[in-house]
């Protein structure tokens, strides 16, 4: 309700930037511009960051159907979903195997989407993403293994990189709102499963996570 409720007011104020700006009779000084631009930046990011958090409320028990996931077809829909990404960073993206699920098909391709972005995102700008996805099974549950060659995370925030809008990096070094962790943690606890994070010193992150095993298997 306060995301919905948020959104309005942050419309006028964006409404207010535009009718300024087209009001205006003189040229505004360097200095008022970078003041303008300022706010339209701000108020563009505070979108963003209400639009994560309407997307993190969403995930819940009600909306829970849970069925038969085609696992390495959800990941090939993915892949194709960030063709342009893709090519853009050269990234070499390998499902070693990706067996199938019992779970929440729409909340799971935002899973595995989130995971996937993160490993393409944090990486070193001379360093071509190269992601591994691998799975198998363990008793009832389908164990997951995603790993990249990127930037890696520090031991000491391997928990706390799952805590809501919670960032490692300035806004100017990479992308996003800090939300991404913190609805893949979301979506596998509604799973009943539990996901953690290994990096080594010189680079590299693996996030580990387990799904249900489909009943038919």
């Amino acid at each position: 309700m306060a995301s919905h409720d948020l959104q309005e007011p942050l419309r006028t104020i964006r409404s207010f930037i535009q009718l300024f700006k087209y009001s205006l009779t003189t040229e505004l000084s360097k200095e008022s511009e970078s003041y303008l631009e300022r706010v339209s930046i701000a108020s563009d990011r505070m979108r963003g960051l209400i639009q994560d958090l309407l997307s993190y409320s969403r995930i819940n028990i009600k909306e829970f159907s849970p069925a038969r996931v085609d696992t390495r077809e959800l990941v090939s829909v993915v892949l194709s979903d960030l063709t342009t990404r893709i090519h853009e960073s050269k990234a070499v993206v390998l499902c070693e195997g990706a067996l199938p699920v019992h779970g929440e098909y729409n909340i799971l391709y935002r899973l595995f989407k989130n995971l996937i972005v993160n490993a393409i995102k944090f990486v070193s700008s001379d360093t071509s993403p190269v992601i591994k996805i691998k799975s198998f099974k363990n008793g009832n549950r389908v164990c997951f293994t995603i790993e990249d060659n990127g930037i890696g995370i520090p031991e000491e925030y391997r928990e706390t990189v799952f805590e809501i809008f919670k960032r490692l990096h300035a806004r100017n070094e990479y992308e996003g709102s800090g939300i991404g962790l913190s609805v893949c943690k979301k979506i596998i606890e509604l799973h009943n499963g539990s996901i953690s994070i290994d990096s080594n010193p010189d680079g590299g992150t693996s996030v580990s996570f387990d799904l249900p095993k489909t009943k038919q298997e």
